[in-house]
């Protein structure tokens, strides 16, 4: 049962580290959106370096969670890494 309650947390922690890198890429892909309509190439440069940084979090956060293999959250872990790889395609259009 001890071993079973550690996956859950470890389970746990890694959804939450890519809901986390989820928001952060969208967020920077928002930034990045911005800075695309911008003149200020230092804007530009700022913008790009937060969205690359996001997606190393972001592939990061997806090997995480293919690496939690459980059977019953099965559903969930498809999910998320659905999510995950939406987010990082959508911020490789800038």
């Amino acid at each position: 049962m001890t071993e079973y309650l550690q996956h859950q947390q470890r389970l746990e922690h890694v959804l939450t580290s890519v809901n986390e890198a989820i928001h952060e890429l969208n967020q920077a892909r928002e930034e990045a959106a911005k800075a695309q309509a911008s003149a200020n190439p230092v804007d530009r440069h700022h913008a790009w370096a937060k969205l690359e940084q996001a997606e190393r979090r972001a592939a990061e956060a997806k090997t995480q969670l293919l690496s939690e293999p459980n059977h019953s959250q099965e559903q969930q872990i498809l999910q998320n890494l659905q999510e995950i790889e939406d987010a990082i395609a959508s911020s490789r259009q800038y």
